[in-house]
């Protein structure tokens, strides 16, 4: 399905994987259309879905989980250099928003580029000796 010296695969939307054929939709870099392909599906050994949308969600959670655990400690920090308890907690509420909040768009800003990414395993793969490294298997790109 994808050839090696291939740089980027093209973008395929539309999957059916049926019991003699699977077909898709696929849009070429060199093409302006969407155009019918299908393979047998015996030949089909994986099929890779990248959900930009659940990759931004998660890349949120993580980068603001992340941002906030650093405005915490920063505001731990603050406070113990001016020797006074966190009484108020302005400190953890000003570190929060400056770490939690960059930390939060900056991860869903990367989740949203790398994306969540599927693997179907769908057939038997043919033994590794008749096959070369990274042949017959095409990650799927949806549509931007």
């Amino acid at each position: 399905m994808r050839k090696i010296d291939e740089a980027e695969p093209p973008v395929r939307k539309d999957v059916k994987v049926g019991p003699e054929t699977t077909a898709w939709l696929e849009l070429r870099s060199s093409a302006s259309e969407w155009t019918p392909t299908s393979v047998p599906t015996a030949s089909v050994r994986r099929i890779e879905v990248r959900n930009r949308l659940r990759g931004a969600a998660e890349g949120l959670l993580i980068g603001g989980t992340i941002g906030v655990a650093a405005g915490v400690i920063f505001a731990a920090i603050e406070s113990g250099q001016s020797g006074k308890a966190c009484s108020t907690c302005g400190e953890v509420a000003t570190g929060v928003l400056l770490f939690g909040l960059p930390g939060g768009m900056l991860g869903t800003f990367l989740g949203g580029s790398i994306g969540h990414r599927i693997a179907i395993d769908v057939g038997a793969a043919p033994s590794s000796a008749a096959m070369p490294s990274g042949a017959g298997v095409a990650p799927f790109r949806t549509p931007r």
